[in-house]
């Protein structure tokens, strides 16, 4: 009902780092459907670290909240589905070795929860895929901007060996990425992301938001789709 209580340094701003994922995650969701999406990430507990550099028994990150499958879905951001959907009649798997092409599995895969394409979602709000995401936080705040911290970025960026490592790792796997990426720009999004800035009061927004089935409870705007929220 959009009552608040607010205690301690509730404005404080501090790096979003990793709770950076769900969002990500959800707008990939929203975009592509589960049925893409899980083609290239899993979606049960791994038992091993965050930032593990390991694959599950397909060869998929685990989940998309450790480091592997967040990058992996930083990766699905800002694609046409089309152009990463294996059903679909113009995907491509030419950022596969020989050998990966050979193996690729060409399985069944449902129809997407959506019918807006990633494309089509980046058209929508006249914007790159940074600047997507920092507009979906946007909507989860109930309007309160979401913050950048250049300094955490630089840091990340500069000191993220394991991270690269991952990315470099994920793209010798079958399926691995999805075709044609580039993944010095997947890595330098995926920095940035973790790098932007918020408060306790909005994330309680976005918790708020999430427990309400997509539905800003403050605004009453839909945020994502109940199913993109279940998922």
């Amino acid at each position: 009902d959009g009552q608040q209580l607010h205690l301690g340094d509730y404005k404080k701003e501090f790096s979003v780092q990793s709770v950076c994922k769900f969002v990500n995650y959800a707008i990939s969701l929203q975009a592509h459907g589960a049925s893409v999406v899980h083609h290239y990430v899993g979606k049960e507990p791994s038992g091993v670290e965050f930032n593990a550099i390991t694959t599950d028994r397909n060869n998929l990150p685990h989940n998309p909240l450790l480091n592997a499958g967040a990058i992996m879905v930083c990766s699905l951001i800002g694609r046409d589905t089309n152009d990463i959907d294996p059903d679909a009649e113009d995907y491509s798997n030419a950022n596969l070795s020989p050998r990966a092409r050979a193996l690729s599995p060409r399985g069944g895969h449902g129809v997407a929860l959506t019918s807006s394409s990633m494309s089509a979602l980046l058209s929508s709000f006249g914007v790159d895929r940074f600047e997507l995401v920092q507009q979906v936080w946007n909507k989860l705040f109930s309007g309160l901007k979401i913050g950048f911290n250049t300094a955490v970025y630089l840091s990340e960026k500069g000191t993220g060996h394991r991270n690269y490592a991952l990315g470099h790792f994920m793209m010798e796997q079958n399926p691995g990425f999805p075709p044609q990426t580039d993944l010095p720009g997947v890595m330098d999004f995926y920095f940035q992301c973790c790098s932007m800035e918020v408060t306790t009061q909005k994330l309680s927004y976005a918790a708020a938001t999430l427990a309400n089935g997509g539905v800003n409870p403050l605004t009453g705007e839909l945020v994502f789709d109940p199913q993109t929220v279940r998922d």
